[in-house]
């Protein structure tokens, strides 16, 4: 598979940090699809798109974040290193976004769901 994924921690827009003490706030991980270029243009078939949403629970902020390389596998995209405001460094093992159910009460439109998983890292 040539699968290409952006993991993207954001803060609300009237938030703003700054020191790592204050660890209220996102939660939440976007996975975004950026869908593997056409060979022949190296264009896009399909705009990038949010293809899963991970809560992290009570965790606090997202610092910083590593995918860790060749961590790909059938079931999942990776695993990704996650730096937190509760002050932990959480792995998370992110499952492949087809292999996630979708959930209505995370709908990106009225038309379609994007699959929402929390996860609890298997190392911290």
């Amino acid at each position: 598979r040539n699968d290409r994924y952006l993991a993207v921690a954001s803060e609300p827009m009237h938030r703003f940090r700054t020191t790592k003490a204050d660890s209220s706030g996102a939660r939440v991980i976007q996975i975004w699809d950026l869908h593997a270029p056409i060979r022949e243009t190296g264009a896009l078939a399909h705009p990038p798109s949010v293809a899963m949403y991970i809560d992290l629970a009570d965790s606090g902020t997202v610092w910083d974040m590593k995918w860790y390389p060749g961590s790909a596998s059938a079931t999942r995209i990776g695993v990704l290193a996650v730096s937190t405001g509760d002050g932990t460094v959480q792995l998370l093992s992110v499952p492949r976004p087809d292999l996630v159910v979708a959930s209505a009460a995370w709908s990106s439109s009225s038309s379609s769901t994007v699959p929402h998983v929390v996860l609890q890292p298997f190392a911290r």
